[in-house]
């Protein structure tokens, strides 16, 4: 893929795409997940620049993490081709961005577990706004889905947008209230941007 990831904007400037591709990296080795990644940079040095410097900073913090998985420098370098091609994948989709937590909105900011990374398309100006979360079951009788669209009504005459996943069921429910309604609508996914599941809610 060479350089080509860097034509596409990932944050302000260069240090924080290369920082965002960093996170990614180790996000994707085996065996480490978001608070494994945490404890590497929670205390990041700000005199780290280049990619070869940071390889040799994990290589040697992995051995003071408890349970870390054993690193050398050739599998980090892998991972940090793959976190840039798929920076670029969720970026390259029409308004998509990155963005690391060293630039997060203060509500993000906030959150007593945040992640280290959003991939996200649209308005990062909603991660700021005042909201409600509306979930439910997967298959709620007539009753539950009717009352979780006009729920989502109310919520969005109140001027707050809704948050929901994009399951089947109260999820699409509250969307498409939202979506009736003219307000604003958050729908968190558990996969990559580039891909819809359901496939039925790819329209919504």
């Amino acid at each position: 893929m060479g350089e080509d990831w860097k034509k596409f904007s990932i944050e302000d400037d260069i240090d924080e795409q290369m920082f965002s591709v960093w996170i990614q990296s180790v996000l994707l080795l085996p065996g480490v997940g978001r608070k494994k990644a945490w404890k590497v940079f929670e205390e990041f040095p700000s005199e780290i620049t280049t990619s070869s410097e940071f390889v040799n900073f994990l290589c040697d913090k992995a051995k003071e993490i408890k349970r870390f998985p054993k690193l050398d420098a050739p599998l980090i370098h892998a991972k940090i081709n793959d976190a840039k091609i798929l920076l670029a994948k969720s970026i390259g989709l029409k308004n998509g961005s990155v963005i690391n937590f060293r630039n997060f909105p203060r509500k993000l900011k906030n959150l007593d577990d945040p992640p280290l990374l959003l991939h996200y398309i649209g308005d990062k100006s909603l991660f700021n706004h005042d909201s409600v979360a509306v979930v439910g079951s997967r298959e709620p009788s007539e009753f539950g889905r009717k009352s979780a669209i006009e729920f989502a009504k109310s919520i969005c005459r109140e001027e707050k947008a809704v948050v929901s996943g994009l399951a089947l069921g109260c999820d699409t429910a509250a969307h498409r209230g939202a979506l009736e309604a003219n307000g604003k609508t958050i729908a968190v996914l558990a996969h990559g941007l580039d891909s819809i599941c359901p496939p039925e809610n790819r329209q919504l």
